[in-house]
């Protein structure tokens, strides 16, 4: 069951499942990954789930404590399924078949724990070459602006020298060593 809110974000709801079974621990770990098969196939045929609908399955030891989570996808009422699951752990009719051992859940072993999730936002990808090209493109401006700063400061330094020299030259060459005595007044 999807829940949609104000904002128009729809939240999936999951619950969280936990029940007791009569089995050995290390048995159960030593056959883990056929266990959760057997006991998810078990759980989808008997209560109308998806086998995709329950995940997270972990285990602890007491017994063997099975924890998982059941969520929605869209078509089938998980508040139902694990009411009926409640209900029949309650009865003490929980029972299922692994490697010839009948294991019955401990009827009063049934935890439930509803809450809703966001499903995951899908970002656009991030367009790196992009950005790169943006990078490079105003590193390039940068580095042409300081070569023409650089060129026009180079060349007129070069102008001001070459002009201060033309004119000590200029000064020099009117010198003689005399004096001009046409507006000398005694």
């Amino acid at each position: 069951m999807s829940v949609i809110l104000a904002d128009c974000q729809i939240k999936d709801k999951v619950i969280q499942v936990s029940l007791t079974l009569n089995a050995t621990f290390d048995r159960i770990m030593q056959n883990r990954e056929r266990f959760t098969g057997k006991l998810k196939h078990f759980l989808a045929m008997k209560f109308g789930l998806s086998a995709n609908a329950m995940r997270d399955f972990k285990f602890r030891k007491g017994s063997v404590i099975v924890e998982f989570k059941v969520s929605s996808d869209g078509v089938t009422d998980i508040d139902e399924a694990v009411n009926m699951m409640e209900t029949e752990v309650a009865a003490g009719g929980f029972s299922f078949e692994f490697d010839g051992e009948n294991l019955q859940a401990a009827h009063d072993s049934f935890k439930s724990n509803p809450y809703e999730v966001s499903p995951p936002t899908t970002k656009p990808p991030r367009n790196d070459l992009v950005v790169y090209i943006v990078i490079g493109v105003v590193l390039a401006i940068v580095v042409i602006i300081i070569f023409v700063s650089l060129i026009y400061c180079v060349s007129k330094s070069k102008k001001e020298a070459a002009k201060k020299q033309k004119s000590e030259n200029l000064e020099f060459r009117d010198y003689d060593g005399g004096y001009d005595n046409k507006n000398y007044k005694a």
